[in-house]
């Protein structure tokens, strides 16, 4: 049984009714429960309660809960039907950063099965990871010509169109999306970074606080804490101890967001340090504060004292997620060669460029690498040679700032102020880089 709302923008009533008639028509069938929608992580916990070996309720909590439970799904994938199997596979091959696999099991699927909207957004984000950021926006815009209601797809191509520096057509995007989620934050909170990247603050603000009017809370504050960045980088911070208050009476921890950016902003780097340690005893934000504590020290001069933030931080990361070699790479070799470490950082860099070409990614990680270990000893010719290498559209505004600086010292002007400009606008909204946004 198939059932569709009877309203096409599909409003909260609209899948509330529809998710009590599928229990009245089948109460104790375990496949109802994984055709529930939205995804809920309680209805597939209980499918399995029917049935321990349904593939599909593990293939979906390993999304939405545990990625290791994708190993369940693959044991009991001898029962599911063909469809399920792909998506299965290819879950699995993402899981493992195979994007190879990933790929050539994605093109196969849609080869048999033309119309499906998942494999297609799928695919659309293994080609965002492998720097394919116009392909991204083909795919993205198939899924939407699927089906029009799909509004993750319209928030990714949003963000791929201003990669992209395609910011009217991020705007058309918006209006879209708008268009079917009139009622929503997220489409005002879209169209404000839209406006940021286009250097409109005043027109970023309204959307933003279009978004917080409709929702306060959305997005853990995120509209309010851009508001107030914005603000900062402008020079008024008269209503940093209230949104402070409203921010932190969710989460002690979250009182530590804004201030550091006003005590860095106001050139106070060592009280701007003692606020992310008084942060780090909440645990908020753990990787955010190291990298921008260890920025600090950087910029302090005191190299040895940015390395050790960073090392003992990638040793967990490595243990945690020991498929993952992109994660804050390049910024653990600019660390590295910071405090003179160049074998290690070389050693790094290498171990990144081989990972990925394992992997299908792009080179531009390694080449990224190999121009930072370059721009750190001053030889700009090489660095030149590498970060022209690692050129993509991709928003990596790490990248950005590294090779812009290296452009600046080489003498190609041109290139330096398109990244940099860049950057001052984008960047303070981006969370770890504060400091760099104001040396850029």
């Amino acid at each position: 049984v198939e059932i569709k709302s009877p309203n096409p923008q599909g409003t909260d009533r609209d899948v509330d009714i529809t998710l009590r008639l599928i229990k009245v028509i089948c109460p104790s069938t375990q496949q109802a429960y994984v055709l529930r929608v939205p995804p809920d992580i309680g209805s597939f916990e209980k499918a399995l309660s029917y049935d321990s070996t349904l593939a599909m309720a593990y293939c979906y909590l390993a999304i939405l809960k545990d990625a290791q439970l994708i190993k369940k799904a693959r044991q009991f994938s001898a029962n599911a039907g063909l469809v399920d199997k792909y998506y299965i596979s290819i879950l699995e091959a993402n899981i493992n950063h195979d994007a190879v696999t990933s790929v050539r099991l994605l093109r196969e699927f849609l080869n048999k099965y033309p119309d499906d909207k998942l494999a297609y957004f799928w695919l659309s984000q293994v080609e965002t990871i492998r720097n394919n950021i116009f392909q991204t926006a083909v795919l993205l815009n198939r899924v939407i010509a699927l089906d029009s209601l799909y509004k993750i797809a319209y928030i990714n191509l949003i963000y791929t169109y201003i990669s992209l520096d395609s910011l009217p057509a991020a705007l058309c995007i918006a209006d879209k999306y708008e268009a079917i989620a009139t009622n929503e934050p997220n489409p005002y909170d879209c169209r404000g970074d839209i406006y940021v990247a286009m250097g409109e603050n005043e027109k970023a603000l309204n959307s933003f606080k279009a978004a917080m009017k409709l929702r306060p809370d959305f997005n853990q504050y995120g509209p309010l804490k851009k508001t107030m960045i914005l603000e900062i980088c402008q020079g008024d911070d008269s209503k940093i101890d209230s949104c402070n208050k409203i921010i932190s009476s969710k989460n002690p921890g979250q009182n530590y967001w804004l201030v550091p950016y006003l005590k860095i902003y106001q050139g106070d780097l060592h009280q701007a340090i003692d606020y992310y340690d008084s942060a780090l005893v909440f645990g908020d934000s753990l990787t955010y504060h190291h990298f921008n504590k260890a920025r600090l020290f950087d910029d302090l001069s005191e190299p040895q004292r940015a390395l050790a933030e960073i090392t003992p931080l990638m040793e967990m990361m490595n243990e945690l997620y020991p498929s993952e070699r992109l994660y804050f790479r390049n910024l653990f070799v600019y660390f590295l060669a910071r405090a003179g470490l160049y074998d290690s950082a070389y050693s790094q860099a290498e171990q990144l460029g081989r990972w990925c070409a394992e992997r299908g990614y792009s080179a531009r990680y390694y080449n990224a690498a190999l121009g930072t270990i370059e721009l750190i000893k001053k030889d700009y010719a090489k660095a030149l040679l590498s970060f022209d290498k690692a050129s993509a559209p991709d928003r990596d505004f790490n990248l950005f700032y590294l090779a812009g600086q290296a452009y600046l010292f080489g003498g190609q002007y041109e290139k330096s102020i398109s990244l940099l400009e860049r950057i001052t606008r984008e960047c303070p909204l981006m969370n770890a880089n504060g400091i760099w946004a104001i040396e850029a």
